[in-house]
C-alpha cells in the first residue's frame, strides 16, 4: 500500500474537466469510485515493449471500517489486456489502508501502484477495474494501448513518465527504474500542493563514439500552452555520450503557471549523427485562487499570510524563522532577534512577502516550494540523531533543489563513500562533493565549485 499527498478530488469539483486536452486519449470510464490511471511505453529488448501501467485513487473515496487496530479499507484492482476480445493478460491485487483514526483521512491523500506488462508491439485495449472491498463501490477505466517497437538503430525516445517525485535509489522495489525510485503521477496534475513536475524518460540509439568525432547529445525541455506558445523552458543541456542507450531525469517548477492544460515537450539531439527526437506529454495545473473572483479573492500574500502568523506562539514563529536559515540574510538574522513577539509576528509575514514571487495568488509559491524541499530533505537524509534539513545534502538540496545528476563511489578498498552532485544549470555547471568521513552513514560537503561554497580542490585526501 502507497500513499501520496494529493488533491485531485478537490481539484475535479472546481471544474478540473475544463482541460478537455489532458484527459482526451484517457478512455472511457464509469462507475462509483473515481480514480486515474495512465500509461509508459520502454524498450524492453529483443522485440518487446514494456509496459507500465500506473493509477491512483483519493484516499477518502475508499471506505474505512472498524479493525482490531484503528480502521482499515481494501481496494481490489484487477487489469486485463485485451486483444481483440481475448484476455492476454491478466493482474489482481488488493491494497491495505489501515489508520488509526479516521480525522488523518481529512488530509488529501492518494492511493497509488504501478503494474508492469511486456507486450510484442500491436493494438491491445487496457479494462482496469477497482472494487471497495468493504462498500462494494466500484469503478472502471477502458482505454486503448498502442504499443510500438523500438528499432534498435534508430533514434528514439521512450513515453514521458510524468511523476510526483524521482530521487536516486537502489531497492529495486515495484518504482525502481536504472537508479531511480520513480513515484507517478497518473493524474498529470499539478499545483501549490505539487509544485514541481518530475519527468523520466529513456533515450536509445545514439550512436556510437568514434575516435575525433562529436561525442555529446543534448536535451531540452519546454512547456507549452493550448495555443503552442511556450511558456517555460529549461536551458539546453549537453552532455557526454557515456552509451547508446541513456536515462533522462528532470524538472521543471509549474506552480507559476495559471490554472489549465498544457504539453511538456523533450527533445534529444545526437551530436554524432546530427539527428533530433521529440516526445511530449500532456499535463494540467490547478491553483484554486484562479477560480475565485475578484470579489472573493484574498489581497496579496502579506494579507494571505496573516492567519498563519497571526495563530502563532513567539516559541512556533522562531521555529518557523529558524527553518528560514538558508535564505535569511545576516542583516534580517539580526533584526529578527531584536523584536518581540508581535514584531516578530509582522517580520515573518514581510519576509514571506518579499520573497513571493507572483503577489496576485493567494498562495505563497516561494514559501510553499521551500518547505516542500524541507519536508523531502526529512525524509531523504534524515536519521535518528539529525533532521535531514540540518545536514549537508540537505540544506543543498533545499537552496538548489534536485541534482541533474549524482555519481556514487562505493566505499571499499580503504576508500570512503562519497558522492559528486552535478549542477549544470547552476552558475555554468557546479559540483558539489560529499563524504562519509566518519563512516556511519553522515555526508558531508568537502568541496564546491559553486561561489558561495567552500573550495578544497585536494578534496579527494577526505576519502582515504
Amino acid at each position: 500500500m502507497c500513499l501520496r499527498t494529493g488533491f485531485l478530488g478537490r481539484a475535479l469539483c472546481a471544474g478540473l474537466f475544463l482541460f478537455p486536452v489532458l484527459l482526451a486519449g484517457r478512455g472511457m470510464r464509469g462507475g462509483d469510485i473515481a480514480f486515474d490511471m495512465d500509461v509508459a511505453r520502454f524498450r524492453a529488448g529483443e522485440g518487446w515493449t514494456y509496459l507500465e501501467i500506473y493509477f491512483s485513487v483519493p484516499r477518502n473515496a475508499v471506505t474505512h471500517i472498524p479493525a482490531d487496530s484503528g480502521f482499515l479499507a481494501r481496494l481490489e484492482t484487477e487489469i486485463r489486456i485485451m486483444r481483440r476480445d481475448s484476455v492476454l493478460m491478466h493482474k489482481q491485487d488488493i491494497l491495505v489502508d489501515p489508520v488509526d483514526d479516521l480525522s488523518e483521512l481529512d488530509a488529501v491523500s492518494d492511493l497509488y501502484n504501478v503494474f508492469p506488462f511486456y507486450l510484442k508491439p500491436g493494438e491491445y485495449d487496457i479494462r482496469f477495474h477497482v472494487t471497495d472491498v468493504n462498500s462494494g463501490k466500484s469503478g472502471w477505466i477502458e482505454r486503448p494501448a498502442a504499443v510500438a517497437g523500438f528499432q534498435d538503430d534508430a533514434l528514439r525516445l521512450s513515453d514521458i513518465q510524468l511523476a510526483t517525485q524521482i530521487r536516486p535509489d537502489t531497492t529495486r522495489n515495484i518504482y525502481y527504474k536504472n537508479g531511480y525510485a520513480v513515484i507517478p503521477n497518473a493524474g498529470a496534475l499539478y499545483g501549490l500542493e505539487l509544485p514541481v513536475l518530475y519527468y523520466y524518460a529513456e533515450i536509445y540509439g545514439l550512436s556510437p563514439l568514434v575516435p575525433e568525432g562529436d561525442s555529446t547529445y543534448s536535451v531540452s525541455a519546454f512547456v507549452q500552452d493550448l495555443n503552442g506558445n511556450v511558456v517555460k523552458a529549461e536551458p539546453i543541456r549537453k552532455k557526454n555520450r557515456m552509451g547508446t542507450s541513456l536515462v533522462e531525469v528532470g524538472r521543471i517548477h509549474v506552480a507559476g503557471l495559471t490554472s489549465g492544460a498544457y504539453r511538456l515537450s523533450l527533445n534529444v539531439e545526437d551530436g554524432g549523427a546530427s539527428t533530433v527526437v521529440s516526445s511530449d506529454k500532456p499535463f494540467a495545473v490547478y491553483r484554486r485562487a484562479d477560480y475565485l473572483s475578484r470579489e472573493d479573492a484574498p489581497g496579496p500574500a502579506v494579507t494571505s499570510l496573516a492567519s498563519e502568523f497571526d495563530g502563532m506562539a513567539e516559541e512556533d514563529l522562531d521555529a518557523h524563522f529558524a527553518y528560514c536559515d538558508y535564505i535569511a540574510t545576516q542583516r534580517e538574522k539580526r533584526d529578527y532577534k531584536r523584536l518581540d513577539e508581535n514584531g516578530k509576528r509582522d517580520f515573518l509575514k514581510k519576509f514571506w512577502a518579499n520573497r513571493d514571487e507572483n503577489s496576485m495568488t493567494v498562495e505563497n509559491e516561494t514559501k510553499l516550494a521551500y518547505f516542500a524541499r524541507i519536508n523531502q530533505s526529512n525524509q531523504r537524509f534524515g536519521s535518528i540523531t539529525r533532521e535531514g534539513w540540518k545536514t549537508d545534502p540537505g540544506r543543498i538540496f533545499i537552496l538548489h533543489g534536485e541534482p541533474e545528476e549524482i555519481e556514487r563511489f562505493s566505499g571499499d578498498m580503504g576508500r570512503r563513500y562519497y558522492e559528486i552532485w552535478h549542477y549544470y544549470r547552476l552558475e555554468g555547471n557546479v559540483i558539489f562533493v560529499f563524504v562519509d568521513i566518519q563512516g556511519y552513514g553522515r555526508l558531508q560537503l568537502v568541496h564546491s565549485t559553486h561561489s558561495r561554497e567552500t573550495r578544497d580542490f585536494e578534496w579527494r585526501r577526505w576519502i582515504y
